[in-house]
């Protein structure tokens, strides 16, 4: 699930930048630092997963009942 969601924010981002007008340099910028950040924080989130720390994280935090 956060996978899809994640491999659909980089094919808008993608999606945004090659759609852009060549010469409009302030979107095709603004697309390349979010590609980049999208990149960073997937392997922020990768490294997190691998070393545990997600796991640890989430059993520090109090349970929660109801719809959040």
């Amino acid at each position: 699930m956060i996978k899809d969601a994640l491999d659909g924010i980089q094919k808008r981002i993608i999606e945004q930048w090659s759609d852009a007008p060549i010469k409009d340099s302030e979107i095709r910028e603004k697309a390349w630092m979010m590609y980049n950040m999208h990149k960073l924080f997937v392997e922020c989130l990768r490294e997190h997963i691998a070393t545990g720390e997600m796991a640890s994280l989430q059993l520090k935090q109090p349970k929660k009942f109801g719809i959040f």
